[in-house]
């Protein structure tokens, strides 16, 4: 009776047809069955549980199973699976089920089964060596039975069949120079050295370089402590790590791959041993770099050569020096120390690869409040224009990621900077050392003054310049690479917080938490408004979409705030001279409403600009803009309902309530409609619709609209 319960929990945990959460059931039912079994004191339900039949079952399950089920049901089979055999009381019958197991893993990773299949293999093959189930041997072993029944596939990559020709694997071509007895893999490293280069083309793939990265790094790990003269860590010619030749020559084969060891490979491997990683980057052309005379050229080995300094850095094992300064011996031992003046080179080298890793080598730190230095500062701001007017969308990506770095990193030294101040000055009076320093930022300083008084007026330097060079970047004549990449670091400087008046909704969560700015600086300016409304007309989609995504930051949360902001930056021609008068002018007048503020009127005008351009144009771009404009406007609107709902009255024109915004909306609509009905091609050239029927789907626009025509349907 126990037998066919199992056989039944084993047929509907392989079965194919169910859903992920009744394979997620049965799974935790066979693993609730096996570990009760593995621990019972009957003989026979021991015998039965502990079996090879039952566990090769359990072990298909998982492999073939795995992608159509819930990774934690499956994680429990493996574990269930290495408790059972770790636990075999016939170790004659554990060797065999074992080596069977590695062989079966093995021919999924080097590709002669499903791919669907590697990624449990691989999780599968780094739980049992990391538990100690399947040493390291019996996989070297293993590995080369697999090369000497097959030499010539193996060899020649043929060995990886299936994904060769659906060109989801490149072809590996193995250097026999390794080998001592060629064909064959009579060598443990040669094993090794193809084993790896194999791994490492799975990295390449991104659903399983995860699993591919961790068990490289558990199978060093291990290999590493169990070192002998069977199954060796180091080569033993180069006496560097085995894994060194396997990664140069993966980049060599596969460039565009590099990306995926930088983020998944490279921090696994040098966090085993910093000696290792150094000897590694020592292997590489260093020597050129230190001189900064690289050739014009993206040989494989530069560009491993950068991604691994990065990710050094990262584990504070690489630093940039300024000239003539100069670390004991013991640094210099365990540290690699890049000069100043050789970066300065290599910002201006004709490979963008080059150049933005070494500007992420500039301003990469293993502390987020360490300051920068005054050189580091002067670099960026000499260089940082050409990388925001880089061509290559990936170089502006990488920049927009450093951006950020740079920010936060700002963001952590100026308060630290802060609080260094704070300790030193001590003034009873409590006067705030950063408001002191804004001020007197431009002024000359005694010799005495501190050096962390004279770091602070750097960065605060560097953050207004930075500011200015923002707003430089968007005016009218710069290119569409400037614009959009200085509009994305606008929106990274607004969303680190240092704009008080921005919504806690659009702070970043650093922002949200502790981590704050210890000053505050307004940095949208009234020129940069008035450029981030033009560019709300801009031809490309994703420019219009992040200037109204800044002028959303500073407008949500600000209502009546903002519209004093647009009063100063329009040109004469679109501002609206309004009169504020006290309450007894406004009834002596008829009750005149130019008490209220001048901008949303200004941005009204803006508005009707807006639409006089669509309808001269027809374009799609400025149709866009002009619903985006709407959509701004809703927003300005919705924050003066909340301030009415506290006491003030709203004056009785459109552009004060979201229901007289639609309403103004869909009578523009309804008026291009009834011309459309009269003279269609005068209702083409002179009224098109396109920018008001956009403008409807933002804000509660949809909601309002529904609401105004069963409110006409409940009148008539």
């Amino acid at each position: 009776h126990i037998g066919t319960v199992l056989c039944a929990i084993l047929r509907t945990a392989s079965a194919i047809g169910i859903s992920s959460t009744h394979r997620a059931a049965a799974c935790n039912a066979l693993c609730g069955f096996l570990e009760h079994g593995l621990v019972s004191t009957t003989l026979e339900l021991r015998s039965l549980i502990i079996s090879n039949d039952v566990w090769q079952e359990a072990f298909t399950i998982y492999l073939n199973r795995s992608e159509d089920a819930k990774p934690k049901s499956m994680r429990q089979v493996l574990v269930t699976l290495t408790a059972i055999l770790s636990k075999w009381p016939n170790p004659g019958q554990a060797l065999v089920v074992r080596n069977r197991a590695v062989n079966t893993l093995l021919s999924i990773i080097l590709g002669t089964d499903s791919r669907s299949k590697v990624k449990p293999a691989l999780q599968a093959l780094e739980h049992f060596t990391s538990k100690g189930v399947v040493p390291i041997l019996d996989v070297v072993v293993s590995l080369q039975g697999l090369g000497n029944r097959n030499p010539g596939q193996l060899l020649s990559g043929s060995v990886l069949p299936q994904c060769a020709e659906a060109g989801t694997v490149a072809v590996v071509e193995f250097d026999d120079t390794h080998l001592s007895e060629p064909p064959l893999l009579a060598s443990s490293e040669a094993s090794i050295e193809f084993f790896v280069i194999t791994l490492l083309e799975w990295v390449s793939h991104s659903d399983v370089a995860p699993a591919a990265s961790r068990f490289i790094s558990t199978f060093f790990k291990v290999l590493r402590k169990q070192d002998s003269k069977d199954v060796r860590y180091y080569h033993s010619v180069t006496k560097l790590p085995l894994w060194v030749s396997p990664l140069k020559r993966s980049v060599e084969q596969r460039l565009e791959g590099l990306e995926f060891l930088k983020h998944h490979v490279l921090p696994a491997l040098f966090i085993l041993d910093s000696h290792d990683m150094l000897q590694f980057v020592r292997s590489l052309p260093l020597e050129h770099l230190l001189s900064g005379t690289f050739p014009n050229a993206d040989w494989p080995e530069v560009l491993l050569l950068f991604s691994s300094l990065q990710v050094a850095q990262g584990l504070g094992l690489v630093r940039v020096i300024e000239q003539g300064i100069r670390e004991n011996d013991s640094d210099d031992k365990s540290n690699i120390h890049v000069p100043l003046t050789a970066c300065a080179q290599l910002l201006t080298h004709s490979s963008a690869t080059i150049r933005v890793a070494t500007l992420a080598l500039l301003v990469t730190s293993t502390s987020t409040t360490k300051p920068f230095s005054p050189p580091v500062l002067s670099l960026i701001m000499e260089n940082l224009t050409q990388f925001h007017a880089d061509t290559d969308t990936g170089v502006r990506d990488h920049v927009i990621g450093i951006t950020r770095c740079v920010v936060h990193r700002l963001r952590g030294a100026i308060s630290q900077l802060n609080k260094a101040l704070e300790r030193q000055n001590n003034h009873a009076s409590g006067h705030d050392s950063v408001k002191y320093l804004k001020q007197d930022c431009n002024a000359q300083q005694p010799d005495s003054v501190p050096s962390s008084q004279h770091s602070m007026e750097q960065h605060l330097a560097f953050l207004k310049w930075y500011i200015d060079f923002l707003g430089s970047e968007l005016r009218p004549t710069a290119s569409y690479q400037r614009h959009i990449t200085a509009l994305k670091a606008l929106a990274i400087l607004l969303q680190s917080g240092l704009d008080s008046t921005v919504p806690q909704a659009y702070l970043s969560k650093l922002a949200q938490e502790d981590f704050k700015w210890p000053l505050t600086i307004p940095i949208v300016q009234p020129l940069l408004i008035r450029m981030l409304f033009d560019l709300s007309m801009d031809p490309y989609d994703d420019v219009r979409c992040a200037a109204v995504l800044v002028l959303k930051m500073t407008a949500s949360a600000m209502g009546i705030g903002l519209h004093r902001r647009i009063v100063s930056c329009l040109p004469s021609s679109a501002m609206v001279s309004v009169t504020h008068s006290s309450s007894s002018q406004r009834s002596s007048e008829g009750g005149s409403q130019n008490q209220e503020e001048t901008s949303v009127l200004n941005l009204a005008a803006i508005l009707s600009r807006a639409q006089k351009i669509m309808h001269s144009t027809g374009r799609a771009d400025h149709a866009d803009g002009v619903a985006r404009l709407y959509e701004i406007l809703d927003e300005i609107c919705a924050a003066r309902t909340t301030i009415a709902r506290q006491g003030e009255i709203l004056a009785d024109v459109w552009w004060y309530s979201e229901s007289s915004i639609v309403n103004r909306i869909l009578s523009d609509l309804e008026k291009g409609l009834l011309l459309a009905k009269t003279n269609l091609r005068l209702a083409v050239a002179d009224a098109p619709i396109h920018g008001d029927l956009s403008a409807l789907r933002y804000g509660n626009c949809q909601l309002l609209v529904l609401s105004h025509y069963l409110g006409r349907r409940a009148k008539s």
